[in-house]
């Protein structure tokens, strides 16, 4: 099974957007402007976690059917590894809703596990070029 996640970077574009041109039009009028942004970022949040939501719904609904495991990469400290890099890609991954999907109460409610792997840049190598295989 694959799920496509891509429309929660439409979303978070959409609204990087749509904050840029309030910023650039509201530059004078500073209280005016943190209203309206605050109402566009609660939107863009409730937007993404129902997304989100639907999508480890799907994830689990899944698992308990064919009675498997959930299995995530420990992203813990993904962040940290990114510090240096480019503005762009840390602006990108900063965005990124990681945690929602290993914190997901829909796996807990159903009584299953998720269990969390570290993987090394070689075995994710390999893992991807078994994938790409199968």
């Amino acid at each position: 099974m694959r799920l496509d996640i891509y429309k929660v970077k439409i979303i978070h574009d959409e609204h990087s957007k749509k904050r840029g041109k309030i910023q650039k039009k509201l530059a004078k009028k500073p209280l005016k402007m943190r209203k309206i942004l605050r109402k566009y970022s609660r939107r863009e949040k409730r937007r993404v976690e129902d997304y989100l939501h639907k999508v480890s719904s799907i994830i689990v609904s899944e698992a308990v059917k064919y009675n498997a495991k959930i299995v995530m990469e420990n992203l813990r400290h993904i962040r940290k590894s990114v510090n240096k890099k480019s503005k762009n890609l840390r602006r990108k991954l900063n965005r990124w809703n990681f945690k929602n999907y290993s914190s997901s109460w829909s796996i807990r409610l159903n009584g299953m596990v998720c269990v969390l792997i570290m993987l090394k840049p070689t075995e994710l190598q390999a893992f991807a070029q078994y994938v790409g295989r199968n």
